[in-house]
């Protein structure tokens, strides 16, 4: 009987690609080859040769400096089936029966750092109202989505977001301190709903 051989690479050099991935799409500036290897823990000579491959097929690039920036080719991927299109499209049914219920704009966003990244917008018909437009972001303390969101979230990943958020103060009513937005999330957790009381 002939058996036959798997050609497939081994999870742990996947592992090592993902992992070069995710280091540089936090990286905005791009990384050099010595910082790639000691950040992933990569034997340097290894790391090259990841990056080496990788350049040619066009998922990095490097810019004049030698640091290398994620390509154009792995952008390209990214945006033919986005994670931010897969959460409008399942969500869509649910907020068009928000908006039928209530007859208000309706808004679905996403944490994103420490900002709401606006994902869709379902506009009220009133001639009065709120419009907000999809890709607007928001602080995160100032907007009654960001602050639902926020209060959500475990209390490790919270606490560590607002230790190096800068509370911008965008109206007199704005939050700027984190005592101050624990204490809203809190009454938010208790009354199941968030408000934007005039902070943007």
């Amino acid at each position: 009987m002939k058996v036959r051989k798997s050609n497939a690479a081994p999870v742990g050099v996947l592992t090592k690609v993902l992992s070069i991935f995710d280091l540089l799409d936090r990286s905005r500036d791009g990384l050099q080859l010595r910082a790639i290897a000691e950040q992933t823990k990569l034997n340097k000579s290894t790391a090259y040769r990841f990056l080496a491959h990788l350049e040619r097929a066009g998922y990095l690039v490097r810019d004049s400096a030698g640091a290398y920036l994620l390509g154009p080719r792995l952008v390209h991927l990214g945006a033919g089936s986005t994670y931010q299109s897969t959460i409008r499209k399942v969500s869509r049914p649910v907020l068009d029966a928000l908006w039928r219920e209530t007859g208000e704009t309706v808004n679905l966003a996403v944490l994103d750092g420490r900002e709401i990244l606006y994902l869709d917008v379902i506009e009220s018909p009133h001639n009065f109202r709120l419009v907000s437009q999809v890709g607007m972001r928001r602080p995160v303390h100032c907007t009654a989505l960001g602050k639902a969101v926020l209060a959500c979230q475990a209390a490790s990943f919270r606490d560590e977001l607002l230790s190096t958020t800068k509370f911008e103060k965008l109206t007199p009513h704005s939050i700027t301190r984190s005592s101050e937005l624990i204490a809203e999330l809190g009454r938010i957790q208790r009354r199941g709903y968030a408000l934007d009381d005039e902070e943007v």
